[in-house]
């Protein structure tokens, strides 16, 4: 496949840019990463899986640590996958939690459907739904906190949540968003429209700039947090992106951090989440700590 891509289409397939793989391995194996590293941890911890947020298969979060004390701050994490990999689900999210249980923090791990049986906005109104079911789970257990968490599209996904959802949020759930991790997202689709990845998405210029946080009007309550992690080893696109988004944040008027992950390509950025000593899960783990 690698020999089908134009100059354009590679500068967003972090596959290319990786150092530990085949091209057309990459994603194998960080799917069969997924797979068992999950299916290890759900052993042995308690979970709640596929709680339905809606009635399409997709649609459904997993909760990992139903063991632990009800009012437990929680990681809610989006999945990337181009809103496209099937193998990509909240079923395989939960290794994160391998050093978040040990810390007392649950994590829900939240599906969405995919491009092309759903359209993309449509994914977006997902997410919206999802979080709002989580934050009531959050408000009943009297959870000391929600954390929200994206990596690849998944990070677009969160940062959309700010273009109008956080404002439609009571005070008290607008209180229980503590922060955001948004980790080597894509913020920016008017790119994509020229690659093969629109095969799927179908996106015209009009709505890739409608549905790209980058050009969005964005805001935040005072005391949110957000971190725009960024990984050094990814696509250089990506790169670029997550800096002017944390650019756009700033400037907007958002508590923002801007973090490069030295030595870390996409895919591993989320994958050595399972270490405890790695600069990005220490940075979790500080902030929800705080």
């Amino acid at each position: 496949m690698e020999d089908q891509l134009t100059e354009l289409d590679k500068l967003y397939f972090p596959h290319k840019w990786q150092k530990r793989f085949p091209f057309d391995q990459v994603l194998e194996e960080h799917i069969k990463f997924f797979n068992k590293e999950t299916e290890k941890l759900k052993k042995s911890i308690r979970c709640e899986l596929n709680v339905p947020y809606g009635l399409l298969p997709r649609e459904k979060y997993d909760i990992i640590g139903i063991d632990l004390p009800d009012d437990s701050p929680i990681l809610v994490h989006v999945h990337g996958g181009y809103w496209q990999v099937k193998e990509i689900s909240h079923s395989n999210q939960g290794f994160l939690a391998s050093v978040l249980h040990k810390n007392a923090i649950k994590l829900a791990a939240v599906g969405y459907e995919l491009c092309p049986e759903l359209s993309l906005q449509e994914i977006m109104l997902e997410i919206e739904v999802a979080i709002r079911r989580i934050l009531g789970y959050a408000k009943k257990n009297k959870s000391r906190g929600i954390y929200l968490s994206g990596h690849s599209v998944g990070a677009h996904l969160v940062a959309a949540l700010f273009s109008g959802f956080i404002q439609t949020l009571s005070s008290e759930e607008q209180s229980l968003v503590k922060a955001v991790f948004l980790s080597c997202g894509l913020y920016d689709l008017g790119p994509l429209t020229s690659t093969i990845i629109n095969e799927g998405l179908k996106l015209t210029d009009e709505n890739a700039k409608l549905l790209s946080p980058q050009n969005m009007e964005l805001s935040s309550p005072e005391h949110v947090s957000v971190y725009v992690v960024a990984a050094e080893e990814d696509s250089p696109a990506f790169l670029d992106q997550s800096k002017a988004f944390y650019e756009k944040l700033k400037n907007s008027g958002f508590k923002v951090e801007y973090r490069l992950l030295e030595q870390v390509d996409h895919f591993n950025a989320v994958e050595k989440m399972i270490e405890e000593d790695f600069e990005a899960t220490q940075l979790f783990l500080g902030e929800i700590r705080n």
